[in-house]
């Protein structure tokens, strides 16, 4: 009983501080070709059924096999 008061104070803080603290998170399965790119099949980030996420820029499409960040020909 006396370690649980001891204690007690302590976790009530830091449980206010995890709820109060802003988190992120941006979720991605990691599962992408050579090229970066994957598969969308609920289509969430609104480009369509396949985008990329090559060189760590925001879901994007490649026009005729260029990546519009790095502006390079990937090949499929």
């Amino acid at each position: 009983m006396k370690f649980l008061k001891k204690v007690a104070p302590s976790l009530l803080i830091l449980a206010l501080c995890m709820m109060l603290l802003p988190m992120t998170a941006m979720g991605h399965s990691g599962r992408t070709d050579g090229s970066g790119g994957h598969r969308d099949n609920k289509n969430v980030s609104g480009l369509g059924y396949y985008h990329y996420h090559c060189g760590g820029y925001p879901a994007h499409l490649h026009s005729n096999g260029y990546c519009p960040y790095t502006a390079v020909l990937l090949t499929l």
